[in-house]
C-alpha cells in the first residue's frame, strides 16, 4: 500500500510539472505532438537538423546542414533522438517534442522520490516541481519575465532553460539526476557497495554529459567537483582550507594568463584547481575509491573532450570564432544576487544551520554551491570567457534542485532533533524559528515565481512550428526529386525555409548556422547566402557554393525564365493551395553549368 501512495505522489508531482511546463502549449486547439515551440527557434531548429540527419541513417560528424567539415558540437543526444526519430518512423520534431518531456518526467520523478527518502513523509514528495518554477524577480525589475544584461545576455528561471526541450534543458535533467542520485546514496545510511556503485554511475553520466551540451556539463562537474572538495575539507585541517582558500583567490589572478597561453578549455580546467586540495583529501580518506569516480567522469566526457582538444590543436576556424565572439555575456554580481534570491537565501539560512550545529555539510554545501554558482557566472573575469551568462542560468537550475533537497534534510533534523551524529551540538531551535525561516524561504520563492507567471501568459514566446503544412509537403515533395549531395547542395529561395526543408527531407541545404557549426569551405557559402538575402542571383557565386538546385515559390522570387534563363533550368513545378486558401506555385530548378 505504501508503494501506491509513494507512485501517487511522483505521478502527481510529475503532472503538476508538466502542467506548468506545457500547460500553456496543450491548451492551444493547434498543439500536436509534433508542433514545435517558436521560442529562439533559430538556435533550435539548427539542433533540429542533427536529429533529422540521424533520423535518415546520417550518422557522420559534419556540419549538419551541407553535410560538409567537422561537427564540434556536442550533439550525442541529437544523434541518438534522430536514431529513435527514425527506428519508429516519427518526425524528428515529434521525437524532439517526446524525448524533451521524458527526461523532465524523469528528473522530476527522481527528485520526488529522493524528498520522500529523505525526508521520510510521502507529501514532501509534491515540492518537486518548485525549483522550475522559480524566477528571478525580473517581473518587478524589468517588468519582463526575464533580465536583460549587456549584449545578449539575459537571467531567467529554470523554467526558460527547460522550455527549449533541446539538448541542454535534457543535459540539465540527466545532471540533476545524478546529483539527486548522489544525495540519496549520502544524505542517508546507505550499504557501501550501494553507494560505490551509484556514485560511479552518477559520476559516469555528469562526464556524458560533455557529449550532450558543454554548459550542463560545466555546471554539473563544478558543482559536483567542489560540493565533493568542500565535504573533504570539513574533516581535515586548517592548512587543507587554507591551501583552497589561496587557490580560489589565484584563479582570477592567474586565469587570464592561462588563457592567453593555452586557451579557453585549460582555462576551464584552471578552475576547478580550487577543488583540488578537497578531491586530494577525498581519494586518501578512500583509499583510493574516489578515484574511480574520478576516472569515470574523465571516461564519460572523453570523446566530446578529445574531439575538441583536436580541433582547437588543428586551430579550426569555427571554434577559434566561438571563443572570440563571446563578449559583454557576464552577470554582475550585485544583479545575479538579487536575481537567485529564490535559492540564495536558503543556502544562507542552511549556512547559519550548519555553524550553529557544528554539521560539517551544512557548512559546506552551501558554501560550495555559492562558489560555483559565482565562479561560473563571473567566468568572463578570470579568462574563460564561455558565456557566463548561459552558466548562471544552468548553475541557477541545478543548485535549486539540491538546495531543496537540503533544505529538507535541515527543516527534518531541526525539526525532529534527531540524526545528529556524535559529537555534535544539540541546540534547541524553537520550531517556531524553523518554520519561520521555512515559511520566509517559500514566500520568497512565491514571489520570484511571479516571472513563471507572467511567461506562463507570454504568448508571444508561445508560438508554434508546423513542419506538416500543405507548402511544407509540397516543398519537400520538389526537394526529394534531386540528387543533392554535399557535392551538389539545394538552396531556397528567400520564402522558403532552409530550416523546414533540411527538416522534412535531411538533403544537403545551402545553409549553416554560424554559431554550431561550419562547412568545409565557408566563404563561398556565406557569398551565396548574402547574395540570396539581397534578392540577387549570379550563377558563379552558385557554383563556388557548390549548389546544383534551387526551391523556389513563384509568387516570391523573380522571374526566373527570363531572368535566369540561360543559367537555371526548369525541372519541376507544383501548383497548389496553401494552408491560408491562396494559389501558390512551387519550383525547382537545376544550375546548368553546376558540375563544370
Amino acid at each position: 500500500m505504501k508503494r501506491m501512495w509513494v507512485a501517487g505522489v511522483v505521478l502527481a508531482a510529475v503532472v503538476m510539472h508538466l502542467a506548468a511546463q506545457v500547460g500553456m502549449l496543450v491548451a492551444r486547439p493547434d498543439w500536436t505532438l509534433s508542433s514545435f515551440r517558436k521560442f529562439f527557434p533559430i538556435d533550435q531548429l539548427a539542433y533540429m537538423s542533427m536529429v533529422a540527419n540521424a533520423s535518415h541513417g546520417e550518422f557522420s560528424n559534419v556540419e549538419p546542414f551541407t553535410e560538409t567539415g567537422a561537427n564540434y558540437y556536442p550533439h550525442l543526444y541529437y544523434t541518438v533522438l534522430g536514431a529513435v526519430s527514425g527506428l519508429f518512423g516519427l518526425h524528428p520534431a515529434t521525437a524532439w517534442q517526446l524525448g524533451g518531456l521524458t527526461a523532465q518526467a524523469v528528473m522530476v520523478a527522481v527528485l520526488a522520490l529522493v524528498l520522500i527518502r529523505l525526508s521520510s513523509r510521502l507529501v514532501v514528495g509534491l515540492l518537486a516541481p518548485v525549483p522550475f518554477i522559480l524566477g528571478t524577480f525580473s517581473t518587478f525589475t524589468d517588468g519582463n519575465w526575464f533580465t536583460g544584461y549587456a549584449s545578449h545576455a539575459v537571467a531567467w528561471g529554470p523554467f526558460g532553460a527547460l522550455f527549449t526541450l533541446n539538448g541542454e534543458s535534457v543535459s540539465l535533467c540527466l545532471g540533476s539526476i545524478a546529483l539527486l542520485a548522489l544525495a540519496a546514496v549520502w544524505l542517508r545510511p546507505t550499504g557501501p557497495r550501494t553507494r560505490f556503485f551509484v556514485t560511479l554511475l552518477a559520476a559516469i553520466l555528469i562526464g556524458s554529459l560533455a557529449n550532450v551540451q558543454t554548459y550542463s556539463f560545466l555546471a554539473a562537474t563544478y558543482l559536483a567537483t567542489y560540493i565533493a572538495a568542500g565535504w573533504a575539507l570539513t574533516r581535515a585541517r586548517k592548512r587543507w582550507w587554507i591551501a583552497s582558500a589561496v587557490l580560489l583567490v589565484l584563479v582570477p589572478l592567474a586565469g587570464p594568463i592561462v588563457a592567453g597561453v593555452a586557451g579557453q578549455l585549460p582555462t576551464l580546467v584552471f578552475g576547478l584547481v580550487p577543488a583540488a586540495p578537497g578531491i586530494i583529501r577525498l581519494v586518501f580518506e578512500t583509499r583510493g575509491r574516489a578515484a574511480w569516480f574520478l576516472a569515470g567522469a574523465v571516461v564519460g566526457a572523453a570523446p566530446q573532450v578529445f574531439l575538441t582538444v583536436f580541433g582547437i590543436a588543428t586551430r579550426d576556424p569555427f571554434l577559434v570564432y566561438r571563443v572570440a565572439s563571446n563578449k559583454d555575456l557576464g552577470v554582475p554580481l550585485e544583479r545575479g544576487l538579487l536575481a537567485g534570491a529564490a535559492v540564495v537565501i536558503p543556502l544562507i539560512l542552511i549556512l547559519v544551520a550548519g555553524i550553529l550545529h557544528r554539521r560539517a555539510f551544512w557548512i559546506s554545501y552551501p558554501i560550495s554551491a555559492g562558489t560555483v554558482w559565482t565562479l561560473l557566472a563571473a567566468n568572463d573575469r578570470w579568462g574563460a570567457n564561455a558565456e557566463p551568462y548561459r552558466l548562471w542560468i544552468d548553475s541557477y537550475l541545478l543548485v535549486a534542485v539540491t538546495t531543496l533537497v537540503m533544505s529538507v534534510v535541515v527543516i527534518r533534523t531541526l525539526w525532529v532533533e534527531r540524526d545528529l551524529p556524535r559529537g555534535a551540538v544539540r541546540l534547541r531551535v524553537p520550531r517556531g524559528v524553523v518554520a519561520g525561516g521555512a515559511v520566509f524561504c517559500v514566500l520568497v520563492a512565491g514571489v520570484s515565481a511571479a516571472d513563471w507567471v507572467r511567461f506562463y501568459g507570454a504568448t508571444d514566446y508561445h508560438g508554434l512550428w508546423s513542419f506538416t503544412t500543405i507548402s511544407d509537403k509540397v516543398h519537400a515533395s520538389l526537394a526529394e526529386q534531386t540528387d543533392a549531395t554535399s557535392d551538389s547542395l539545394l538552396a531556397t529561395d528567400p520564402c522558403i525555409s532552409p530550416f523546414v526543408v533540411k527538416i522534412n527531407t535531411a538533403l544537403p541545404i545551402a545553409y549553416y548556422h554560424l554559431g554550431m557549426a561550419w562547412p568545409a569551405d565557408r566563404d563561398p557559402l556565406e557569398a551565396y547566402l548574402q547574395m540570396q538575402a539581397s534578392g540577387d542571383f549570379e550563377a558563379p557565386i552558385a557554383q563556388a557554393a557548390d549548389i546544383g538546385w534551387i526551391l523556389t515559390e513563384k509568387t516570391c522570387s523573380a522571374d526566373w525564365p527570363s531572368k535566369f534563363g540561360d543559367e537555371v533550368t526548369l525541372v519541376s513545378t507544383q501548383d497548389y493551395v496553401d494552408d491560408a486558401g491562396a494559389a501558390q506555385t512551387a519550383e525547382l530548378w537545376r544550375l546548368n553549368r553546376a558540375a563544370s
